[in-house]
């Protein structure tokens, strides 16, 4: 949406080994999903090529490029994003409709991620979660911590007693939603009411999520001090987001 606002649809793991072709045709199965009654479908699918490359390109090669695409992360760039080409003809030079890999600034897009979660829910530019939302996905996200050094370089510290598997992913989401050029989508676009993200239906702008089900419980919260100051406050203050509400 504009002024990149999110909104976690699902968080799912297809288990398997990925040497075996069954796993990835789950992912293919998994890209063919159409989400909410407005038919949604994945626009574009990055895959992380830092392991088992030679299976991730085979993957990717099933599809038109511009909709699953290999990816790496590096830690700097001149860019956000940068695309290699990986097949090329006979001469050397880059087929029309080759694969290409996605090259990623991990740092600019890991400090996009935890500066939106900084914003209240229901502004523009605010990452929403739904209220299913585990606690192992909330401590992903923040299992890494941005640093800068004295030499004004920046690295980021990875807490190691926690995976940070879906940091990764919304990284990935992040870069793919910088393709497509989100980012440029002006707020005078913005459509007049906001798709419920479990439904796909309409809701006002800035209305709170759906409650959940009867008998469900909310995940519990948890702060992260490093990542900001604010973080931490009590549920229901003013200009409270995700990350300030998550308690213990």
């Amino acid at each position: 949406a504009a002024g990149m606002t999110s909104w976690l649809i699902k968080s799912e793991i297809l288990w398997g080994d990925t040497d075996q072709r069954a796993v990835w045709d789950a992912l293919a199965e998994f890209r063919e999903k159409q989400w909410g009654s407005r038919g949604m479908r994945i626009r574009l699918m990055l895959i992380d090529s830092g392991y088992r490359a030679p299976e991730v390109y085979e993957f990717c090669r099933r599809f038109p490029p511009d909709q699953v695409m290999p990816s790496k992360g590096r830690d700097r760039q001149p860019t956000p994003i940068m695309l290699s080409a990986i097949d090329l003809d006979r001469k050397g030079n880059a087929k029309r409709r080759g694969t290409r890999l996605m090259l990623v600034d991990t740092n600019h897009f890991k400090s996009w991620v935890h500066s939106h979660c900084a914003i209240p829910a229901g502004e523009t530019g605010s990452w929403n979660l739904p209220y299913d939302c585990t606690d192992d996905f909330c401590d992903q996200i923040t299992s890494e911590s941005r640093v800068v050094k004295p030499n004004r370089s920046v690295v980021w510290l990875h807490s190691k007693h926690i995976n940070n598997h879906w940091l990764d992913t919304e990284v990935l989401n992040s870069a793919a939603a910088h393709r497509l050029n989100v980012h440029l989508i002006p707020l005078s676009k913005s459509p007049t009411t906001a798709a419920d993200p479990a439904t796909g239906d309409s809701a006002p702008p800035g209305a709170p999520p759906t409650a959940p089900p009867s008998g469900s419980s909310q995940p519990r919260k948890i702060p992260n001090p490093m990542l900001h100051p604010g973080f931490g406050r009590a549920p229901g203050m003013a200009g409270a987001n995700w990350m300030t509400s998550w308690r213990k």
